[in-house]
């Protein structure tokens, strides 16, 4: 760019190949890295082909950044309503926004064939609305019916001192682009403005959560315009019933369509109901300041309350002490609890069979109280009750369970194999885990077997010790 402004003050206009020619004989870059450059330049508007101005210096002529800002405070200026305001001629109206429209300022849409300029950011679908209304007899009957709301053309025709020749084309117009509405009651038509939902520019949000003790309470502010926010402050208003640390925080920059939040940490000092509410003030792209409403949000706190409590170094580490023996004596607890809870699974088992799930064959069997069962009675009932649940939805169903009146089985299934647990009571979680656990290690020490089984049950000799050690016989 400092290149482009020696070029500049020598030539009056310059190419891309004067600038490309002067660059590689000044800097030690590469040609493809310059060119590259260059490219990147052009493409993003900070120089254009055949210009004496660059995108840094374009609003350095006075004329041409007046004619700007009276675009940005006059959207929608035809080049010879700009023509006289600045009592300049065509050519240098066309040439400055010529120039403002190549570098990115100002953007033009063709309408009622007329070119007319706006900001680049200005909201494109607004622009219709602005072009129909620059017309002064236009926007003077347009005013008219929003303020009546509902108006019939007589009225309009007494009001403004106008003919219903001189108000039909206006009323065609605000019809055509859809501004207004005709609406026909006992035959005579009545004309109401278009009422559209109305578009928040900024949006403020607020919710809470408990943390703790305290409430968070959280507050999101929306941009939804093209051009960024700054300076935005977020004010809470908490009653006396809590503390704070803070009461404003303040978001320096929020870019369009983007949202950013800030938390309030409220400790609450009274117990009941109370209204939190606030307001958010920021500044627009122009410098206009703004005020929104946080909503009332009401909060119930209830007792007991969490209150901070001032304490010594000595009586923190007695503090400590103190806990540390009470959570001694809650895992003793905890222990024994788990080894009742053991005792009793144990003294309810009955008998434990193990079953291959491809065939159905009994591979391991033990009785463990006084119920002697036959196996592989046990297998046809537990597969013949599988298969009619599976044949009912349609996929494979295993069984976890089945109950009795005095017995239940409790049914464990893995990828090879299905474990049956004859209880002579109610499963506990003891015995429904270590089921679990029993089926899982027993698949990974004979899933060689278990894929290539062909009837031998003698390999699978080892499962009493792995079932004694899983549920902890000692």
């Amino acid at each position: 760019m400092e290149l482009a402004s020696q070029l500049r003050s020598k030539k009056k206009f310059f190419n891309f190949d004067d600038i490309y020619i002067l660059c590689t004989s000044k800097l030690s870059n590469s040609k493809e890295e310059i060119l590259r450059s260059l490219n990147y330049l052009y493409q993003k508007g900070y120089l254009v082909e055949g210009a004496s101005v660059t995108k840094a210096n374009v609003l350095e002529n006075v004329k041409r950044n007046q004619i700007y800002d009276y675009v940005k405070n006059n959207p929608g200026a035809h080049v010879r309503e700009i023509q006289r305001s600045f009592n300049i001629g065509s050519f240098i109206a066309f040439r400055h926004l010529k120039y403002l429209e190549k570098f990115g300022y100002l953007r033009s849409k063709k309408f009622m064939n007329k070119k007319a300029y706006f900001l680049l950011e200005f909201d494109e679908t607004q622009d219709e609305k602005i072009l129909v209304l620059k017309n002064e007899r236009t926007k003077l009957i347009f005013d008219h019916i929003v303020r009546y709301e509902k108006i019939r053309l007589a009225n309009l025709e007494r009001y403004l001192s106008l003919s219903h020749g001189q108000i039909q084309p206006h009323l065609k117009k605000l019809l055509e682009f859809n501004l207004i509405n005709s609406i026909i009651e006992n035959k005579i038509i009545y004309y109401s403005p278009k009422i559209s939902e109305p578009t928040e520019i900024v949006t403020v949000k607020r919710e809470f959560d408990y943390l703790g003790g305290n409430i968070r309470f959280k507050v999101a502010v929306q941009n939804n315009t093209e051009m960024s926010i700054s300076n935005i402050l977020v004010t809470l208003n908490p009653s006396d019933q809590f503390f704070w640390d803070e009461s404003v925080q303040k978001i320096t920059n929020l870019p369009p369509h983007n949202s950013r939040g800030v938390d309030f940490t409220l400790i609450p000092n009274t117990c009941g109901k109370s209204t939190i509410f606030g307001a958010v003030s920021y500044q627009d792209a122009y410098g206009n300041a703004h005020t929104l409403t946080i909503n009332p949000k009401e909060i119930a706190i209830k007792c007991p309350l969490v209150i901070p409590q001032s304490m010594s170094e000595y009586e923190i580490i007695e503090w400590i002490k103190k806990l540390k023996k009470s959570t001694t004596k809650i895992d003793s607890i905890d222990k024994n609890l788990k080894l009742i809870e053991g005792i009793y699974a144990l003294s309810i088992l009955s008998y434990v069979i193990v079953l291959h799930k491809a065939n159905g064959l009994a591979i391991y069997q033990e009785q463990l109280g006084s119920v002697k069962l036959d196996a592989d009675l046990i297998s046809g009932f537990v597969i013949a009750i599988q298969s009619f649940g599976t044949e009912i939805s349609k996929k494979e169903t295993p069984v976890t369970g089945l109950k009795y009146k005095t017995y239940n089985i409790e049914i464990e299934t893995g990828d090879y194999i299905q474990a049956l647990l004859l209880i002579n009571g109610k499963a506990n979680e003891y015995l429904v885990r270590s089921l679990f656990i029993f089926v899982k290690e027993f698949e990974k020490q004979f899933e060689d077997q278990l894929k290539s089984f062909a009837g031998n049950i003698s390999q699978f000799r080892n499962t009493k010790e792995i079932f004694y050690r899983v549920f902890d016989f000692s």
